[in-house]
């Protein structure tokens, strides 16, 4: 699900105030397994202008279902059936108005880990893994 939160830290009497976005569209494929991609983005959602999540699967996959929250209208999905048996791709780029620090995950079911990709908005984020 997609969250975005206000947090307030500070010492004393000062504060400062960060937000974080979450966006985490669910593909659900032919054989089954669901594909969470998810973006953290450390940006108010008012800055944030898309997140572009392009999955590469095998080619003998395809995507039955993708699910969105209530702010799915920030993200696009494709899907691209370019890869050998078992290897999986996940393309993120986030967008803003301001400068953010993005980090992307993506989590299949059925597999216990979750992979990691750090960066920055309009910069191509690109997980692979085998599943």
């Amino acid at each position: 699900m997609l969250a975005c939160t206000l947090f307030l830290t500070g010492a004393g009497g000062a504060h400062a105030a960060f937000a974080i976005c979450r966006t985490d569209p669910t593909v659900t494929l032919s054989d089954g397994r669901t594909v969470t991609m998810s973006a953290e983005i450390t940006a108010d959602p008012s800055q944030v202008i898309g997140v572009a999540y392009v999955l590469h699967v095998p080619r003998d996959l395809t995507a039955t279902t993708i699910a969105y929250d209530s702010f799915g209208y920030l993200e696009s999905v494709s899907i691209v059936p370019d890869q050998k048996n078992k290897r999986f791709v996940v393309d993120t780029i986030v967008t803003t108005t301001t400068g953010a620090d993005v980090t992307a995950s993506v989590t299949i079911s059925g597999d216990k880990k979750t992979e990691l990709s750090h960066g920055e908005d309009s910069q191509t984020l690109t997980i692979k893994f085998r599943a």
